[in-house]
């Protein structure tokens, strides 16, 4: 999680970073950042598989409690954010969170 944190940290100082040259090229609805293809935007807070607590706190220490909610959806372990739907210039329209291959051999 901090890497996303920050990756978006810097793509704010940088913007003009992304759109960098990416060997092999990245697919549709990732940009390149410093290499590295990524995914530029968030699925929505109401997605079924996802989550608004970028943070909880310690299970040792006692109850579970979020400490810190974002406005988007953070996709539960086992699923990545995905484009959906291109407009017309290969932006993105609609994200969903997927369950990824990795975690149906589970």
């Amino acid at each position: 999680m901090s890497l996303l944190l920050t990756v978006l940290a810097i793509s704010l100082v940088a913007p003009a970073c992304w759109d960098d040259e990416c060997d092999p090229g990245c697919e549709r609805g990732y940009a390149c950042f410093y290499g590295t293809c990524l995914s530029r935007g968030f699925c929505p807070a109401s997605d079924p598989n996802a989550d608004t607590c970028a943070q909880y706190s310690d299970p040792d220490a006692g109850p579970v409690e979020c400490l810190q909610r974002v406005d988007h959806g953070i996709c539960d372990r086992g699923y990545v954010c995905e484009c959906q739907e291109f407009d017309i210039d290969d932006r993105c329209l609609e994200r969903e969170c997927v369950r990824t291959p990795e975690a149906d051999d589970d």
